[in-house]
């Protein structure tokens, strides 16, 4: 009897000994990036990119900001929260969340004011597939850690005592020390913004190979039944983004909306889909809720050419340099912008901007014939 209480306690120590090991192991590689640890040139300075959601709620947490940029992936591609301070003396943190539906995006407004009840400027960039009915949640979206300012038990657990963490460090291990795998690691700046060099790269690369981004995305967005194959414009989602304005203005928030300038191609895409009355629906629905600056059209940062990725990385999200055009429309910073990108939509003005977009869809067609035989043989 003895003896096998020495050798349950052993067990206990050695143990407990190997689990603390391996939490510590796995807190300082870090390697979703979501604890505060030193990064180590050639060592963990590379996160693996799928811890998005965490981390982000975690950074919000943590820095508190007072000025939120919020949306999808093209938010936190398109605006540089660096370019913001420069404008405008404030530190923003952007927000933006690949794949968020209006609903997820709700709920991290509302973390960032939990945390953060003197939040003083919210910049919401809109996209027409975020208010899709049958967009669901994200994967990796969990509901239950935007209740509390701390790190849930589950959280914890997944990202420091499990194989799948503990594999994940010895991968980033290796991948920082040979350079590896450079496009699956965490491209995500302190900002929040994305590090639009590693995209870069990656579709140049892409395109000397003989893939362009512009077409095979945007075939994507056409095969995806969340995306442009199915789509049903949702109460809903538009219900989500009147409660951030109804909120926003009951906390006395600066509010200001913005749609994002997607490319002429997936204007065309969209027509391909058939969605194009259901496009025009949102923006007056969109525009019933409040006025709103729209970027979309066909202007010339939209028609931009899809050879080259001066302006856009694909059809579907565009450089920085477009955001600070943006930027320098929405917060009045009028000395270098044109009036021809963006423009304030309001009821009273929405139906002749409409119908002018369409005047300009179809002379772009005509002069672009062949980019729109390829869209259509996608």
């Amino acid at each position: 009897m003895v003896e096998y209480k020495k050798w349950f306690k052993a067990l206990i120590i050695y143990t407990s000994l190997l689990l603390f090991s391996i939490f510590c192991f796995n807190y300082f590689v870090n390697p979703y990036n979501i604890f505060y640890v030193r990064k180590i040139h050639n060592f963990n300075e590379k996160k693996i990119e799928n811890k998005e959601y965490l981390q982000k709620a975690r950074d919000i947490v943590v820095l508190k900001p007072d000025v939120i940029l919020l949306g999808t992936s093209r938010t936190q591609i398109g605006l540089d929260p660096n370019y913001y301070y420069k404008k405008t003396g404030d530190t923003a943190y952007n927000l933006g969340l690949s794949g968020a539906n209006m609903y997820e995006q709700r709920l991290y407004f509302d973390y960032s004011l939990l945390v953060n009840p003197n939040l003083e400027k919210v910049i919401i960039g809109l996209d027409f597939e975020a208010f899709n009915e049958y967009r669901p949640n994200t994967a990796t979206f969990t509901e239950d850690r935007l209740n509390s300012k701390l790190f849930k038990i589950n959280d914890l657990l997944i990202n420091l005592l499990t194989y799948q963490a503990t594999r994940d460090s010895f991968k980033v291990i290796s991948d920082n020390f040979y350079n590896e795998s450079m496009y699956t690691f965490n491209t995500i700046l302190k900002n929040g913004s994305h590090n639009e060099e590693a995209i870069l790269s990656q579709h140049i690369e892409l395109l000397d190979s003989g893939k362009n981004r512009f077409y095979d995305h945007l075939k994507e967005h056409l095969q995806s039944e969340t995306v442009l194959k199915k789509y049903k414009l949702s109460r809903n989602r538009l219900n989500d983004l009147h409660y951030i304005i109804n909120t926003s203005r009951s906390h006395n928030i600066e509010l200001i909306i913005f749609i994002h300038p997607i490319h002429a191609i997936q204007l065309e895409g969209i027509l391909k889909a058939g969605l194009w009355d259901e496009f025009e629906k949102w923006k007056n629905e969109v525009v019933e809720l409040t006025p709103v600056w729209d970027f979309t059209g066909y202007n010339f940062i939209t028609t931009s050419s899809p050879n080259n990725f001066n302006i856009y990385l694909d059809q579907s999200h565009y450089r920085k340099k477009v955001g600070n055009l943006i930027f320098d429309k929405i917060l009045s910073y009028n000395e270098n912008y044109s009036t021809e990108f963006g423009v304030i939509l309001t009821n009273k003005n929405i139906s002749s901007y409409l119908k002018t977009i369409r005047i300009d869809r179809n002379n772009w067609e005509s002069d672009n014939q062949n980019i729109v035989d390829i869209i259509n043989e996608l």
